[in-house]
């Protein structure tokens, strides 16, 4: 309980303490960050591998072949990256449909909401989209 070999109390200064919880934030910081740009890679249809916070081999070709697809320079800020990646996955999200097909012997009905706009219904006959 904080008693080394000799018996003295273990000093742990506040600002030890301190720094070694921002050394923890920044790494999961950086993680999330990574976390975040590998997602917005795959949304933009650019296959990273596992969406993990790490920014190993995989990531970096996915980085490099979607710099190259779009005529982006090597030298791209991780700023300018993040921000065209971002509108890249949005639009290529704009062009992503909704298809619900019916494989049962009776019809369906489905719903789905999304923010803003309420739900939305269907009705499937059995063995139709």
């Amino acid at each position: 309980m904080g008693l080394e070999a000799g018996g003295s109390a273990r000093s742990r200064s506040p600002a030890r303490c301190a720094g070694r919880q921002f050394q923890r934030d920044r790494v999961q910081s950086r993680r999330g960050r990574s976390a975040g740009l590998q997602r917005l890679l795959e949304e933009a249809g650019v296959t990273t591998g596992a969406i993990d916070g790490n920014l190993g081999h995989r990531t970096r070709v996915a980085i490099g072949e979607f710099l190259k697809s779009n005529g982006l320079p090597e030298t791209t800020s991780d700023a300018d990256l993040i921000d065209f990646t971002e509108q890249v996955a949005k639009e290529r999200g704009r062009t992503v449909g909704f298809t619900l097909c019916n494989r049962t012997k009776n019809r369906i009905w489905s719903a789905i909401a999304r923010p803003g706009a309420g739900p939305e219904g269907w009705k499937a006959a059995a063995g139709g989209c």
